[in-house]
């Protein structure tokens, strides 16, 4: 709920200084970077839900959070992932067929919440639909 409050607050910052959002928005993509020496664990999630409610405004933003997933992430970080592009995936068309791409190999493999997660999030942006059984092809 929290992360979804933000997202909310975060169509305020976008009217009042895009600056600011689009700095935190880099501060939050920089600890998931384990050069910065942080690990925000919910910051997949938060970056979703401000991406979500600002799609247009910070649009150069969505493909970084794919390119996340090219290095190995704890299975916290990689749920969150998967997570904000389901969150994301309703307001943006293209980024749904990116974001398709990268969710699908999750729906047969790692622990069951991410199965789940993955699932969740294909549904959310209409890319799956409940009764679907993937066999390795699309859905």
């Amino acid at each position: 709920r929290a992360v979804e409050a933000m997202g909310s607050v975060s169509k305020i910052w976008v009217k009042k200084d895009i600056e600011f959002l689009r700095d935190y928005c880099r501060r939050l993509f920089w600890m998931l970077n384990d050069e910065s020496g942080n690990m925000c664990w919910f910051a997949p999630q938060a970056i979703g839900a401000i991406l979500a409610e600002n799609p247009e405004a910070l649009k150069d933003f969505l493909p970084n959070l794919p390119s996340i997933l090219e290095v190995e992430q704890t299975p916290e970080i990689l749920n969150g992932i998967l997570w904000a592009m389901g969150r994301i995936g309703p307001v943006n068309e293209e980024f749904t067929k990116e974001a398709r791409k990268w969710i699908l190999p999750h729906l047969t493999t790692g622990s069951q919440e991410t199965r789940t997660i993955a699932m969740q999030s294909l549904i959310q942006f209409g890319g799956l639909t409940p009764d679907c059984r993937c066999g390795g092809g699309m859905c």
